[in-house]
């Protein structure tokens, strides 16, 4: 054991005399930033948007990725068959023989060819250049419901060109779509139903007539001969679809709320409120079944019945999938759940493969090469936290049994375990690098002490271990020639550990903040934290004089040095690019947004791989800042305000606009208002140019102060135009 209490004070004085603080570069602004990163690909397996069940395969959309899995009998397991990752985020899928087309409403979509599950593949991913409110498909003609735009057919023979074959203008807003017979069905919000043959031409709608009726009607589902339509002036109302071009109305049912959506699964008609929640109804008895909580379920569920009974599926909303028994009355009993909020934990790269820590599902490995992914099943810890890779060999801690694996990643890509390590209490950091002779050096932290192990790198047998005692807050380290760092709250020591069965203290030094990561490079010491990024002298393996620095107000989780550049993985801010050449300061290259908390990156060549809360992200990298075959940016057609993403959330959220062309120069302005309607947060109050932009807010108010947990509406305002939405904020 090593008592750290015993320690050389007159030589702490002393260093302590070099203590430093950071000098903040002149070049912070964040608005200076230019863009040398780019979005390549996405592997997103945490959120889910959509779920499938057919043929007794799932088949999950996740929010950049599709998957395919495969249930045991009653879904008391699954198996993982097949992840695809995409470019895009799509919000839903058809069904086109043995495709799944994807999309989303500001009008990208996307191919998976799912003949084999096994081996399915992204056939295409293009965009339609326009935005939609609903759609419908057939016969390999895209249907869809464009608002002011009428109706816009678009044929999908050409998977990577969809082009537009017809648009029809006789509805003044069409809000949504649907298919029934040979006909196509329209429905103006204020104008009732518009009416088109299609059986002549499936891709020439020929307009009939429309139908007027005393409600206002947004949605339509049909069940045999009857149409049930969502009311928005509470209600479902029911057609007689006996005379397709001439649809007679049967009876209101009458509801607490107004129906905006309606959709049917397993014979039930399920409407959705203006809360989101859910009515469920047999078309038996058009009587109500059960009701559904919106603070449960996001999405309309499946209902699925096989010789083990009855189950429901669906996203709730958290962004995971869930698969329920149902007993009597609707009662639910979870099984499985999908794409569930654990974080992704950590990674790391060896030749063409990342292994990629998912928490408690199993490791995943993937080919960077090509993006495809395998799930290393049942064989691997419980629950992966940290992982560190020295040469061939893959430390991975369980914080789950509390062993640390020692393993060997071989030359078939597999992994081969060759000791299990026991330490006790959660593991928060790990360190390896090279020892005496042919060995390792790897240290296992936990929050109060420090396992050292010099491990032989031909034979992995445990030459000598070590605890480091009498430890508190411990957060991060590193291993640097014969030094080992050990970071405590501000606090970053070092120890001696020429000799691996003897470490002994050396220094203590008080730095500006947290160290989060840490890295030597050509006799550099570069540290990052809460306090921002900095550069430090390091004579020997004591930490010199400050050379400069980078504050702000965020946290670095993790970085990658390449040459004069640093690749930074920031939490919330997503990334960070840095230019550490300019002299005196560090100067900020570029600053772009991940889906979730951006917390470990990886540079190999020109691609920049990054692990962010919800799947695992491929950038290129152009320190030019010139990408080659850039796409062109589309403007959107019509003004649209977002969900908030993620909804729920607990820390912070993204708010994104879309603003068109006749926007220029326009005010935007977005408020927060709690559940009581009082406003708290004024987000944005500027004037804009057509695009996209994207507001983040971090669930405080104008003084700055944390909100409570709660239910939180915030409304858009652009010109004349006003649109408001509900978020949940969780603590």
């Amino acid at each position: 054991m090593i008592d750290t209490n015993s320690k050389i004070f007159s030589l702490l004085l002393a260093l302590l005399l070099l203590t430093l603080l950071p000098v903040k570069a002149d070049a912070d602004s964040f608005d200076q930033a230019e863009d040398i990163l780019k979005l390549q690909s996405s592997s997103l397996w945490r959120g889910v948007n959509n779920l499938v069940i057919e043929n007794g395969l799932i088949y999950a959309l996740h929010k950049s990725g599709f998957a395919v899995y495969k249930p045991d009998p009653g879904f008391l397991d699954l198996d993982t068959l097949a992840m695809v990752p995409l470019e895009h985020e799509y919000e839903n899928s058809f069904k086109l023989f043995n495709e799944y087309m994807l999309y989303n409403y500001s009008g990208e979509i996307g191919f998976v060819f799912v003949k084999n599950p096994e081996n399915s593949y992204a056939v295409a991913e293009s965009n339609l250049g326009t935005s939609f409110l609903d759609a419908d498909y057939e016969s390999l003609y895209l249907y869809l419901a464009c608002g002011f735009d009428g109706v816009q057919v678009y044929s999908l023979y050409g998977r990577d060109s969809p082009v537009l074959v017809a648009k029809r203008m006789h509805p003044a807003h069409t809000v949504a779509v649907w298919l029934y017979d040979d006909y196509l069905y329209a429905i103006d919000d204020y104008n009732g139903i518009f009416i088109y043959d299609i059986s002549i031409s499936r891709r020439s709608p020929a307009f009939i007539g429309k139908k007027l009726f005393e409600d206002q009607l947004v949605d339509m589902v049909t069940i045999g001969e009857t149409a049930y339509c969502a009311n928005t002036d509470g209600g479902l109302v029911l057609l007689d679809m006996s005379d397709p071009v001439d649809p007679q109305f049967i009876r209101r049912f009458e509801t607490e709320t107004e129906i905006k959506k309606v959709e049917v699964s397993g014979g039930y008609v399920f409407a959705s409120d203006a809360f989101g929640n859910y009515e469920v109804y047999h078309p038996d008895s058009i009587e109500q079944v059960t009701y559904l909580d919106r603070l449960t379920l996001r999405t309309a569920p499946q209902i699925v019945e096989d010789i083990s009974g009855k189950f429901l599926a669906a996203v709730d909303t958290g962004a995971a999938a869930g698969i329920y028994r149902l007993g009597d009355d609707w009662e639910r009993r979870e099984l499985i759940r999908i794409g569930d909020v654990d974080r992704l934990k950590d990674f790391t790269v060896y030749n063409d493969m990342a292994f990629i820590a998912s928490g408690e599902d199993d490791l995943i490995r993937m080919d960077i090469s090509s993006d495809k992914t395998a799930v290393l099943d049942g064989y691997y810890p419980a629950r992966v936290d940290l992982m560190q890779r020295y040469d061939n060999l893959l430390f991975m801690a369980d914080n789950n049994n509390y062993q640390l694996w020692v393993s060997q990643i071989n030359a078939s890509r597999n992994i081969s375990t060759e000791n299990l390590i026991p330490f006790e209490n959660k593991a928060v950091a790990l360190a390896a690098g090279q020892g005496s002779d042919a060995s390792v050096n790897v240290a296992l932290y936990t929050e109060d002490k420090i396992y050292l192990h010099n491990i032989d790198n031909e034979n992995l047998r445990i030459n000598s271990s070590v605890e480091i005692d009498d430890l508190e807050n411990m957060s991060a380290g590193m291993i640097y020639a014969d030094y080992l760092y050990a970071v405590s709250d501000s606090m970053l020591s070092v120890y001696d550990i020429s000799n691996p069965s003897m470490p002994f203290f050396s220094w203590e030094y008080q730095w500006p903040g947290m160290i989060k990561w840490m890295q030597v490079s050509d006799f550099k010491l570069f540290t990052a934290g809460n306090f921002g990024l900095m550069k430090n002298h390091i004579h020997g393996g004591q930490p010199g004089d400050s050379i400069n620095s980078f504050a702000y107000e965020g946290c670095i989780e993790h970085f990658i040095l390449d040459n004069d550049y640093a690749y930074c993985a920031a939490g919330e801010d997503g990334l960070l690019a840095f230019d550490l050449k300019m002299g005196a300061s560090i100067w900020l290259m570029d600053n772009i947004e991940t889906p979730g908390f951006a917390n470990r990156v990886e540079l190999i060549d020109s691609a920049l791989f990054v692990n962010d809360s919800y799947g695992f992200l491929k950038y290129y990298v152009s320190r030019t800042g010139e990408f080659p075959d850039p796409e062109p940016v589309s403007v959107p057609r019509r003004f649209e305000l977002s969900q908030n993403y993620p909804n729920p959330f607990n820390q912070s959220t993204l708010i994104k606009v879309n603003i068109p062309a006749s926007a220029k120069e326009m005010r935007l302005e977005i408020e927060i208002f709690n559940g009581l309607g009082q406003k708290v947060r004024t987000l944005a109050s500027e004037s804009v140019n057509p695009g996209q932009r994207v507001y983040r807010w971090n669930g405080c108010d104008d003084n700055g102060d944390e909100l409570a947990s709660g239910i939180y509406f915030y409304r858009c305002r652009l010109g004349g135009i006003e649109e408001s939405r509900k978020m949940l904020l969780l603590k």
